[in-house]
């Protein structure tokens, strides 16, 4: 996940928490120039297994105000990995 964010220079680190299904995690949202630029960003990553369906992720407004003082954009990328039978 990575935020675009308007002042990058000044993001004051802090964790973000992303839930599906039963699962919730929690992780830094940190800004750091060897990755997107400085942008921040976090990662999440869930067991074999894990069920598909809806995320929630949950920012901490309450310490970085309303987003539209601090986001240009949030960009969310999600991988998977498929095991498909093979038939001969």
């Amino acid at each position: 996940m990575v935020a675009l964010v308007k002042n990058r220079a000044d993001w004051p680190n802090v964790d973000v928490t992303v839930t599906t299904g039963t699962n919730t995690q929690t992780a830094a949202w940190v800004g750091s120039d060897a990755l997107y630029a400085g942008q921040p960003s976090a990662g999440i990553s869930y067991p074999n297994g894990a069920v598909p369906g809806t995320w929630v992720v949950s920012v901490p407004t309450a310490s970085l105000g309303p987003p539209s003082d601090w986001a240009d954009d949030l960009l969310l990328a999600a991988t998977y990995q498929i095991a498909l039978p093979i038939s001969g």
